[in-house]
């Protein structure tokens, strides 16, 4: 990955340090070079000239929840094209709810995929040691497992060795997937993503969403069967609420008197990794002024763990907003979302749940990229409309997600990585303003 100059100079010293370490880690290498001796050992089948129509297929998306939402358009394309086949989806447990919501989803699968497995590390040499092991010992795990299933092939939708490793351990014959992170290898059908350059020179090059590049993905497995995607696909990401759902939203919107709010904004602060914390006391002003300038009521959401986070939010606030961290599931959520105004937030899972279910969204970008991460609801005529702010900072976007809380970074002062400190409250009230006018004029 190029990384401009002036960017790596104003770069964090936590993402230099895991750009460094990406370049030196030997061991990984050597460690990657084995999986692949071995995957080559287990000789799975040769690739077939032609998908089945009624094949096995296994679908690997190990991210979070925003990204398994991003790839049900791909998951929906494949089993529209090919109703007869028999389709797993493999997630994290941190992502299988949203495929478990997703129809064209026959079965779901979980594995911790180590690069997207955010428990904290344990302390202590034996435990370094063994936490570095524990990855390839699990890919092997996993293989076995998967290999008594015989999938005829797998589609790996991020550029990541680890589960293009697993699926090829697997003895699976077809084996589509993106090129990078040394995925290449364990892939017989091989897709190139350009993977854009750290900073603020990598705006004025073009970048596609992720879930435009997945479903490209999915066109191309579907090709292999010798079938083309439907015409006039609906893109939309999907994820429907269920009936308990729906009664547990109507619960928590009646407990809260909000049948009386005239309009409900639903500001989800979690941040979704420390690196994305914007803070706490700012998140307070921008629903004071919901509050106070523009009449809304605000819901403060959030997960188990963002409840102390969420405290810290409400007390600050001069008008009180409504608490609901950690009492709801994602699928209430989602019904509490189609209930709601306008949703704000960093970049996170609940944005885009926000997105599937038609809800306007303002979105704060620090270290990620919006043009790859920014609402999508496909090729529909009428999107819900999605207000994107990026840091002014000069190394945003960096890409870097695997970064310590700011707060325990040498000389770090505040809570918020400077990316994301530097997206100010004046920034956000006006985006705030301009989407309150624009949802009026709707």
């Amino acid at each position: 990955m190029a990384i401009d100059p002036a960017a790596w100079e104003a770069m964090c010293l936590p993402v230099r340090d895991r750009y460094l370490a990406v370049g030196r880690n030997r061991a990984r290498r050597l460690a990657i070079g084995a999986l692949h001796w071995e995957a080559r050992r287990r000789r799975p089948d040769a690739a077939p000239a032609r998908l089945r129509l009624d094949g096995r297929l296994l679908v690997v998306q190990p991210d979070h929840l925003g990204g398994v939402l991003a790839a049900t358009p791909a998951f929906r394309l494949i089993k529209e094209a090919l109703p007869t086949c028999d389709l797993t989806v493999l997630a994290g447990p941190w992502g299988a709810d949203v495929a478990e919501h997703c129809p064209a989803v026959d079965r779901v699968r979980t594995c911790r995929f180590p690069a997207f497995d955010r428990t904290p590390r344990a302390r202590g040499l034996f435990a370094w040691f063994t936490e570095r092991l524990a990855p390839y010992e699990r890919a092997l795990a996993t293989a076995t497992e998967l290999r008594g299933e015989r999938f005829d092939a797998a589609l790996v939708l991020v550029a990541d060795f680890w589960p293009a490793a697993v699926t090829a351990l697997a003895g699976i014959p077809l084996r589509l997937g993106f090129g990078g992170g040394e995925a290449d290898r364990f892939l017989t059908h091989c897709r190139r993503v350009e993977t854009p350059p750290v900073g603020r020179a990598a705006r004025d090059l073009a970048v596609g969403h992720v879930a435009a590049a997945q479903l490209r993905l999915a066109r191309e497995l579907v090709a292999l069967a010798g079938r083309a995607a439907p015409e006039a696909f609906d893109e939309r990401m999907a994820y429907e609420p269920t009936p308990a759902d729906r009664a547990d939203a109507v619960r928590l919107w009646r407990a809260n008197d909000l049948d009386e709010a005239s309009d409900v904004v639903v500001m989800h602060s979690a941040p979704g990794g420390p690196a994305k914390r914007w803070p706490a006391e700012r998140f307070a002003i921008v629903a004071d002024h919901i509050s106070g300038r523009l009449g809304g009521q605000v819901l403060l959401t959030g997960g188990r763990g963002d409840v102390e986070e969420v405290r810290k939010i409400a007390a600050r606030c001069t008008r009180s907003p409504v608490e609901l961290a950690g009492q709801t599931s994602f699928g209430a959520l989602a019904a509490l979302f189609e209930r709601s105004r306008i949703a704000i937030g960093s970049d996170n899972g609940a944005m885009h749940l926000a997105t599937a279910r038609g809800v306007p969204t303002l979105r704060l970008f620090g270290p990620t990229d919006a043009r790859v991460w920014e609402g999508w609801n496909g090729n529909v005529s009428e999107r819900p409309l999605t207000v994107s702010i990026t840091s002014p900072r000069v190394c945003s976007p960096c890409h870097r997600l695997d970064i310590p809380e700011w707060r325990t970074v040498p000389g770090a002062r505040g809570d918020a990585y400077p990316c994301m400190d530097e997206i100010t409250v004046e920034t956000v009230i006006d985006a705030v303003e301009r989407l309150w006018r624009e949802t009026n004029a709707r």
